[in-house]
């Protein structure tokens, strides 16, 4: 129970962030629905892979041998209290006397006789490979094979492709623990080998006999049983649960981001435009404004023409106060111009408008002064990029003269 609900935090995660986006508008919908179905799919994985389990008990551990002595062993030990702790054993070194490793390397070697002998019945008949152990694990034995005859059997215990049929040859083996060595050697019995015909191949031609004559589309089916013995066949599970609730919620953010920059995108344009429209607003709201209007009606006259101004005289329209329409109009188109016209308009309706014509007159020229500025620069900037293709043009030029006159000296 608890590795399923371990396994549901990342999936919970996931579905808490894609709905903290959701409501705060950062992702559409169908791109929510979209991430959180994949969740939900990426969840049930991931209690089904808690169920197989991916841990099991241990009482003990390999002891010191050649190939794992200093070896750290990374656990997981869990008291009577319920709490679970990561632990690190590190397996000690073993030092042994020669009496004690002699006696190690004879018991080894009388072990050999059961060991190597693998799908074989006796070393009178040797038709499969052998099993030829390199080492002893729980002691560290090295052992180093060769025999008789290398070319019918190799050292790792591999028969060859052709073997006379009862062919005697001697395997060696040379057991060696520290320092001490020992010498271990059987006689055996050479016949061809059986590996071609071994589980592999036959199951595979097994297989391909049971299904031969299937529709292209049809299942392949496993034997069940095969040479007498009843076939129980699996597969690995794969772990993919979690990846998909990582690539959901990357996919989230991704989305998040580019829906972002989207809007962002869409804001710089807007304010350019507000920005370019701003001299002639400011001429225009002067000019009604010393035609006698009030900055309402004025308001209501420049609302078909300039969007934000539009946005203003609807709040006023609904019932919000001027000052704080005006207030808004700067902070939505976010530019200096639009925040110094939000302040002109505010002090105006407190203070009235007897200075309000010439701040209006001022702030038109100091528009229209910045607009002279900014189509300056646009055009500077211009003439940086055309640099480029003029240099080019240029070296194409010197190329058409330098070379026929380079030619015709030549």
């Amino acid at each position: 129970m608890q590795s399923i609900l371990m396994a549901l935090i990342l999936p919970a995660f996931t579905a808490a962030v894609l709905l903290w986006l959701w409501r705060k508008k950062k992702t559409e919908g169908m791109f929510f629905r979209i991430c959180m179905i994949g969740t939900a799919v990426g969840a049930c994985l991931m209690i089904h892979e808690a169920i197989s389990g991916d841990m099991r008990t241990v009482t003990e551990l390999d002891g010191t041998s050649g190939s794992n002595a200093m070896e750290s062993v990374d656990l997981e030990v869990q008291a009577d209290s319920g709490e679970v702790l990561p632990v690190t054993i590190r397996i000690p070194e073993r030092e042994y006397t020669d009496e004690e490793a002699l006696a190690i390397l004879k018991k080894q070697a009388a072990e050999l006789d059961g060991m190597i002998l693998g799908k074989n019945t006796s070393f009178d008949r040797i038709e499969w490979d052998l099993d030829l152990p390199d080492s002893f694990a729980e002691t560290g034995t090295e052992v180093s094979w060769s025999s008789s005859r290398p070319d019918l059997i190799a050292w790792d215990g591999t028969l060859g492709a052709e073997v006379p049929p009862g062919t005697a040859a001697t395997l060696y083996g040379a057991l060696k623990l520290g320092e001490t060595d020992y010498a271990y050697e059987r006689n055996i019995t050479l016949y061809p080998s059986k590996e071609a015909t071994a589980w592999n191949t036959a199951l595979q031609h097994e297989t391909e006999n049971e299904n031969r004559g299937n529709a292209p589309d049809e299942k392949i089916r496993l034997p069940e049983e095969w040479d007498g013995r009843k076939l129980t066949w699996y597969e690995k599970n794969k772990k993919t649960g979690g990846l998909l609730c990582l690539l959901m919620l990357l996919t989230a953010f991704a989305g998040c981001y580019i829906q972002r920059r989207k809007k962002e995108e869409i804001s710089e344009k807007h304010r350019k435009e507000m920005t370019v429209q701003y001299p002639e607003l400011i001429c225009k709201i002067r000019l009604f404004t010393s035609a006698g209007l009030s900055l309402r009606q004025c308001f209501r006259r420049l609302a078909a023409d300039n969007r934000e101004i539009g946005r203003c005289n609807f709040e006023i329209e609904n019932g919000t106060p001027e000052e704080e329409a005006y207030a808004h109009l700067g902070e939505r188109v976010g530019t200096q111009e639009y925040r110094r016209l939000s302040l002109l308009l505010c002090q105006s309706r407190k203070r009235g408008g007897s200075q309000f014509s010439l701040q209006l007159a001022e702030e038109a020229q100091n528009a229209l002064e910045t607009r002279k500025r900014n189509a300056k620069a646009i055009g500077e900037k211009a003439a940086v990029r055309m640099a480029l293709p003029l240099g080019l043009m240029l070296l194409d030029v010197l190329i058409l003269i330098m070379v026929p006159a380079m030619l015709s000296f030549g």
